[in-house]
């Protein structure tokens, strides 16, 4: 047994993000994976936190803790703990979206789907107003859901007149750019997942370039 403390309970959802992350990268350890699944799930304070963590396991094919995973984040979200809003900046409607973000591709759970998709319009109906993370899932939860069930989306851009169709639209700023965003139909992104290091990486050596930014012997930028 090593010295470490098991983990609070407010860190178990950037927990379940690491190993998404690092799963969607084929660098996770399997068996930790695994073990945090098998003695952690139940803990999870998040609807979020557990569709990451099946997604995770379905990065590795282990579909049989994916599926039981999935299972538990179509329930009805438990009361959220007083605070963790503040930890997660998340809230039911945030949750909600993600859950039908991860889940939407697989069709044979499409009933339950179904009733995240009444969850999240009755959630929203209620809402005075949204927060960015709500917005930025409802988004993704949309396209995932269009994608699902070949449907169509409206979207609209500025003033622009709205569009109806089956790709969602991509629009991203450059690093160290006062350009508008220009439409990125090549930026396919899996949810909640930023580019790659390498993109970020070289966006911010183009804009250090644009920017003039030199180093110096003593290590002060010019």
């Amino acid at each position: 047994m090593s010295g470490r403390t098991a983990p609070e309970a407010k860190e178990l959802p950037a927990l379940a993000y690491a190993h998404y992350v690092l799963a969607r990268a084929k660098a996770d350890d399997l068996a930790t994976l695994r073990y945090f699944n098998d003695t952690k799930m139940a803990d999870l304070p998040t609807q979020l936190a557990k569709a990451q963590l099946a997604a995770a396991l379905a990065q590795y094919g282990d579909t049989a803790r994916a599926a039981a995973a999935y299972d538990s984040t179509f329930a009805p979200p438990p009361k959220r703990p007083v605070g963790l809003r503040y930890v997660d900046y998340g809230s039911d409607l945030r949750d909600s979206g993600a859950v039908l973000a991860f889940a939407a591709g697989n069709r044979d759970d499409e009933p339950r789907l179904t009733a995240v998709m009444d969850r999240i319009a009755e959630l929203f109906a209620h809402a005075g107003r949204t927060s960015t993370q709500e917005q930025a899932w409802l988004l993704m939860a949309a396209e995932a859901a269009a994608r699902a069930t070949g449907g169509t989306m409206t979207v609209a851009e500025s003033d622009a007149a709205p569009q109806t169709r089956g790709e969602p639209l991509y629009l991203r700023r450059p690093l160290g750019s006062g350009a508008a965003p220009a439409d990125d139909r090549q930026s396919r992104q899996q949810p909640g997942v930023a580019n790659s290091v390498d993109d970020r990486r070289a966006e911010k050596r183009s804009a250090g370039r644009k920017q003039g930014v030199r180093r110096q012997p003593n290590g002060i930028s010019a």
